[in-house]
This record gives C-alpha cells, structure tokens and sequence, in this order.
C-alpha cells in the first residue's frame, strides 16, 4: 500500500530520459497506481513528459485506469454511496490501490467491502490479495517505527549530555562522538563549524 507515493518519489527524482524510457514498459494499472497518489499537476507533468502531448493507445489506458482509482475513492470516501457499486469498482482496480485506498476510510467500512468483495464469484481471491498488501503495509509501518529506535534512543541521551557540558573542549568532543554515531546509525555526515563571533551558537552541526 505504501509503493505507489514511494514510486512517485522516485520517479519525480529520475530524469526525463530515464522516465521515457521506463514508463512505457510498465503495466498501464501500475502507472495509474502510481499516479493515483500524484496532485493533478504533476499527472500532467509526467504524461507530458512521456507521451509529449502525442495520444498513444497506453496513454488512454493509464488515464482510463486513473479515471477508474478516482472513482473508487470517490465512492469511498461518500457517506451515503451504494456498497454494491463500491464493491464492484473495488473489483476492477488493482490490489495494492484497493488496499491503499481502504486504509483512508473507517475500518468497519473497509471491513465490510471486503466481506462483500469475498462474497462474490470468485471475489475471494482479490479480497485476500487487498488484504496480504495491507498487512504487508502494517509490517512496513512497524519495521520503519521501530527500526531506529535503539539509535534514537542512544541519540536523545547524548543531545542530554551535549547540553550538560561546560567547556568549548568537551562540546567538541562529544560533538564528534555524536556525528560518528549519525553517520553510522543513519548514514548521515555531518561537519563542525565555528559560527562568527556576533552568533550566540559557539558551534553548529551542519548538514552536508
């Protein structure tokens, strides 16, 4: 659930050469997938940038699989849609968008269109699918929550430490432990800087 903004953020920072040439050979729902968590500008943009303003039976696709995730979330976040027209436009779009888009509503509404989706023919396939992404999803959240909570940890009580301290000398000291343990824990490098004289800061950590 979490890959379509993750693969806008990549593609936002990938070349337009290397955009041309990448989204043409992905899968139209995919693409629209992947725009469905873009603004309506940058959707422009990236067809733009693909297709150059020339109409392509891929580039219909993608906008008609877009038009389709709109829809659905439409109908989603309605208070009075009609379920069955929910479960039947939750049934055509792909499953990690369905599982993305059941997260932004309440959970016993999300519960019940997938009771509903696994009620139809052959629609208990495509609900366990929607619902192996969105654990998959709550694995990812859990593992990003807590995968550098020993570093933070051990970050907050040696920021404690660099408050305590009295002497220009051990700030240093200590600041350069604490940029080695940045670096190591988040692959950040820092650097110390003396600031000017008129600068309250004696020293300041500046990010490259």
């Amino acid at each position: 659930a979490t890959r379509a903004p993750s693969a806008a953020k990549v593609l936002s920072r990938m070349s337009k050469e290397k955009v041309k040439d990448i989204v043409p050979r992905m899968k139209a729902d995919v693409v629209a997938g992947i725009m469905s968590s873009m603004d309506k500008e940058q959707v422009e943009v990236l067809l733009e940038t693909v297709f150059g303003g020339m109409e392509s039976p891929l580039q219909v696709s993608i906008q008609q699989k877009l038009e389709q995730i709109n829809n659905v979330n439409r109908l989603l976040q309605a208070k009075n849609a009609d379920m069955p027209k929910i479960v039947e436009s939750v049934a055509h779009i792909h499953p990690i968008v369905s599982s993305r888009l059941l997260t932004t509503i309440q959970a016993n509404k999300g519960a019940h269109v997938l009771a509903k989706l696994a009620a139809r023919q052959q629609g208990h396939e495509k609900a366990a699918d929607v619902v192996d992404h969105m654990n998959l999803a709550a694995k990812t959240y859990k593992q990003l929550g807590t995968r550098f909570k020993d570093a933070d940890l051990k970050s907050a009580r040696m920021t404690e430490d660099l408050s305590k301290v009295e002497t220009e000398y051990n700030l240093v000291k200590l600041m350069m432990y604490f940029m080695e343990h940045l670096k190591i824990e988040y692959g950040v490098g820092c650097t110390v800087v003396r600031s000017p004289p008129d600068e309250t800061e004696a020293v300041n950590s500046v990010i490259k």
